[in-house]
């Protein structure tokens, strides 16, 4: 992807698995992107105030000098102005700071402006945000030399194939974080997670597999693992799918490819509703594994087995009212219109319109979609 930078990928995917990891990822994109600072914000309430807040080089020494007191007493509001005008952005929309609501005149002469630009040598900026989560909000700056009057088109070009891979090494990060938040540690707590884990090697091989998903192989209804350790599906269509989803988000990890994750859905022979599978690229950056290991986490929900999460704070996210966060319980955990109403003591309409509701405000189409919001916007940590 960047021949002046072919470890971008992988320093973007070590952030996944650790937060200090985003520093060096962020300098090496600005300097991709002949820019001079970056900095990464990720709002998550449902965890801390910030469980990600990362800043490039030139950021953290400004932030550990004298002067960047200043900026954050009295200056920083205006950066909150226009987090706030992000979080209205399309995803993956890369805005210049002067299409954000006020003139280039104007950011020139604020006092943020002339401060960054005095301090670190900052003039123009880029934003953008990654992910479309109503469970947390996630954006990105790009900061530029000051001698730059406008930030370049090709500089742009360069930075949109990597917007895919922040936004996944972010998603990634929030369950990961959580651990940290709780356990302190990362890949030795994989059993704290009530959804399956695998992680394996580029050729499908199960380097760690946690409780749950020793649970799944052991049911043997669609999902196994063969003798020689590898992942596989017993349909061997969908099996060869998996390894080439495997096989291409490991080399993403290894910088050598670009697909940001791979869904799957996985018939079962009992006529279960399918498992839920997300492959995507893993780096083990604090080397626990050894050997420098990258390769893939496959995450797998069995939507047949309930798993803890706070549906409540859910049904804020999405603004679900108090009957459709109900009827949102119900559906995740896998019952069907008529027995939604049954248990619920409304008419079969009244539970489909409710179902209706559900399916239109969190943007999915089916009971497999809103399981894997569910997950994604609220990591299931035990």
């Amino acid at each position: 992807m960047s021949q002046t930078h072919p470890h971008i990928l992988e320093h973007i995917y070590d952030a996944a698995l650790q937060q200090s990891c985003w520093p060096g990822a962020i300098d090496n994109l600005a300097d991709h992107l002949d820019a001079r600072a970056g900095a990464l914000l990720v709002h998550d309430p449902s965890i801390t105030t910030y469980s990600i807040n990362a800043l490039s080089s030139v950021y953290m020494d400004l932030m550990t000098s004298g002067s960047a007191d200043l900026y954050l007493e009295t200056l920083a509001k205006y950066e909150a102005e226009q987090w706030k005008f992000i979080g209205l952005t399309q995803v993956g929309a890369i805005l210049r700071d002067e299409e954000m609501g006020v003139s280039k005149a104007d950011l020139d002469e604020r006092e943020d402006y002339v401060f960054l630009r005095e301090e670190a040598g900052i003039l123009r900026r880029l934003a953008f945000r990654l992910n479309d989560n109503q469970g947390w909000f996630d954006g990105m700056t790009i900061g530029f030399p000051s001698h730059v009057e406008r930030v370049p088109d090709s500089s742009i070009e360069k930075l949109s194939p990597f917007l895919p891979h922040l936004a996944k090494a972010v998603e990634i990060g929030r369950t990961f974080a959580r651990l940290q938040v709780h356990y302190k540690a990362v890949l030795t707590v994989l059993d704290k997670v009530s959804i399956g884990l695998f992680l394996t090697l580029e050729n499908g091989e199960v380097i760690l597999a946690n409780r749950e998903a020793q649970r799944i192989l052991s049911l043997q209804d669609g999902l196994i693992q063969t003798p020689s350790n590898r992942l596989v599906v017993r349909d061997a269509t969908l099996s060869a799918r998996l390894q080439k989803c495997i096989n291409e988000v490991a080399r993403t990890a290894g910088g050598q490819a670009e697909r940001a994750q791979y869904v799957l859905r996985i018939p079962r022979p009992s006529l279960a509703h399918p498992f839920l599978l997300e492959v995507t690229p893993l780096r083990d950056a604090n080397d626990e594994l050894g050997d420098g290991f990258f390769g893939a986490l496959v995450i797998v929900v069995d939507p047949e087995s309930p798993f803890d999460f706070n549906i409540s704070l859910f049904g804020v996210f999405y603004q679900l009212t108090k009957s459709e966060t109900e009827v949102c319980d119900l559906l995740v955990r896998g019952f069907q219109t008529g027995q939604i109403a049954e248990m619920r003591g409304t008419h079969y309409t009244t539970a489909k319109n409710q179902i209706a509701s559900v399916y239109q405000k969190t943007g999915t189409r089916r009971r497999g979609e809103l399981v894997r919001l569910v997950v994604k916007t609220l990591p299931p940590v035990i």
